[in-house]
């Protein structure tokens, strides 16, 4: 029994990032499985990354040409599971498995797709796999089955976040000395009680780690940079360094520590990158962060707003050293298993394995 990818949205492109991860992990797992419709190829030829693509251009070729030709390879190759990848030609594609008696049929959706596309082949779809709780909740609302409904969300590239350990970004800005311990601050600096509570925090410390530096990283009302500038004044022992959004990873890189402090962040993806750069980090204790950050093991949570307990946590960071390097090993660990592309691809396939046991069908 084989599984087939097919991308509906991007017949002519080559396979994308995601689609090549799960190829690899059904390779782990030694399942046989086929790629079709990213571009027409000769039989028996391979990508460039070695992918087995199977010859079937759906953008090119008449409907029921594509129909024929997709139901015959289908039941040739025994297919018992097919796996849509985004809208467009999935509806013809969806008819050919169940002409061809496709055990399992699924459905992926990126976040800018429309469950509502779906609608007329919702009867014949298995299961429907969504980035975001919010479109599970569409989906069920609009008639999907609950169970039949998995959130697998987008996995995150850290590669360029791994590679950037030790980049000198920072300290080259601001002349910092090697000495020196930098403090990467992410917040909503329009929040003036919480940026009032990271200066009291930056005040205390000033006096006690005479070569620690808190560098403001953000936008908002309260940018005394100016939007847009790489680099502020400084005051103190706190700088401000703006406009960094495309080199998030030369930021992390540079840094020895970092700080999501705001009441008004979620799950936020700049403290998972952070983790990635095998950074020990301090969060606010509120909404999504608790989720990623475990106290004392992947992290320090501090309540929001309480300057006094977020001064200690980042004291304790800079004078334990060894502790830090505990937290930022076992945050880069947690992260890389739960966020990361490679996470995204194994979630998909255990989904697979999950979906076949529950419809009493054996992959192999």
């Amino acid at each position: 029994m084989s599984l087939f990818l097919v991308n509906a949205g991007l017949a002519g492109a080559a396979p994308g990032r995601s689609v090549k991860l799960i190829s690899a992990e059904l390779d782990k797992r030694k399942y046989g499985y086929f790629l079709l419709g990213f571009r027409p190829v000769r039989p028996g030829e391979k990508s460039t990354a070695g992918l087995p693509i199977m010859p079937l251009d759906m953008e090119r070729s008449p409907s029921f040409l594509v129909s024929w030709r997709l139901t015959r390879l289908l039941k040739k190759r025994h297919a018992g599971l097919v796996h849509v990848f985004g809208t467009g030609s999935e509806r013809k594609v969806l008819a050919s498995a169940l002409k061809a008696g496709v055990s399992l049929k699924a459905v992926s959706l990126g976040q800018s797709d429309s469950i509502a596309a779906l609608r007329q082949s919702a009867a014949w779809l298995d299961a429907l796999i969504v980035p975001t709780e919010g479109m599970k909740a569409v989906a069920v609302r609009g008639g999907f089955a609950e169970d039949s409904v998995e959130v697998v969300p987008p996995g995150i590239d850290f590669t360029d976040f791994e590679t950037a350990k030790g980049c000198g970004l920072l300290r080259q800005v601001f002349a910092f000395g090697q000495d020196d311990f930098l403090v990467g601050v992410v917040g909503h600096l329009a929040d003036r009680k919480t940026y009032q509570a990271l200066i009291n925090a930056a005040a205390s410390l000033e006096k006690r780690a005479r070569n620690l530096k808190i560098i403001v990283l953000g936008t908002g009302d309260l940018d005394l940079g100016g939007e847009g500038e790489s680099a502020g004044r400084s005051t103190a022992n706190v700088f401000y360094y703006l406009g960094f959004e495309n080199e998030m990873s030369g930021v992390l890189g540079s840094l020895d520590a970092f700080v999501m402090y705001s009441h008004m962040e979620g799950l936020g993806v700049k403290i998972i990158q952070a983790m990635a750069s095998e950074l020990p980090v301090v969060a606010a204790d509120i909404r999504g962060l608790p989720e990623v950050v475990v106290q004392e093991e992947t992290g320090l949570l501090v309540p929001v707003r309480d300057s006094k307990a977020l001064a200690g946590a980042v004291l304790k960071l800079y004078s334990d050293r060894a502790f830090g390097s505990r937290l930022s090993r076992s945050g880069r660990e947690a992260v890389l298993a739960r966020y990361s592309e490679e996470a995204a691809a194994r979630k998909v396939v255990d989904f697979y394995e999950r979906l076949a046991v529950r419809k009493g069908v054996k992959l192999a």
